[in-house]
């Protein structure tokens, strides 16, 4: 994802299998598939957001005009879920583009989408932690929850618990911890 193009390399020799003209010149996260569907986005110096078919490289299947620069998108139950790095949440059809809902999250987003069971989560850089349902009908803010103030990781999910590791910042000191949450 990246150089106005979408692209897939053999794994092994690093050989081009194909290239579709797609996102833009700037693109940081990464791409998202969904079957034979391939999604990237990028931020400079357009804002786009992209599908492309693996089966059928060639066209652009659909384009948006929205930048998801940073953080990595998340393909669920055939729908593209994304949040911005101004923290604009997004749902489209993964076949279609077509926007299902839009919804603001307080904060800048730097960290990647994680589905945990039926929800995603995604974490601001501020620390706060939002738990939204994974459905297209509507967004659905489950829970929302302030763990440190300077977050910049991924959260991770393993054996059925989430780590997410994070910062506090205040009088010129930054402390890090590492929660563990489930049982």
């Amino acid at each position: 994802n990246g150089a106005k193009t979408i692209s897939s390399y053999h794994p092994e020799t690093g050989a081009e299998l194909w290239s579709t003209p797609a996102t833009t010149v700037e693109c940081v996260g990464s791409v998202v598939a969904l079957g034979d569907l391939v999604f990237g986005s990028g931020g400079y110096p357009d804002h786009i957001t992209s599908c492309v078919s693996a089966s059928q490289p060639g066209t652009a299947i659909w384009t948006v005009k929205k930048k998801v620069y940073a953080p990595s998108m998340l393909a669920v139950n055939d729908h593209l879920y994304a949040v911005s790095d101004r923290g604009i949440a997004y749902c489209w059809e993964a076949r279609t583009g077509k926007a299902k809902w839009v919804a603001r999250l307080k904060g800048d987003f730097s960290t990647s989408l994680v589905l945990v069971k039926d929800r995603l989560l995604a974490v601001s850089e501020q620390g706060t932690a939002y738990f939204f349902e994974a459905r297209s009908d509507k967004f659905s803010l489950r829970a929302r929850n302030q763990l440190g103030n300077d977050t910049f990781a991924t959260p991770s999910v393993c054996g059925g618990r989430i780590y997410l590791r994070t910062a506090q910042r205040g009088g010129g000191k930054r402390q890090e911890t590492l929660y563990c949450i489930g049982r």
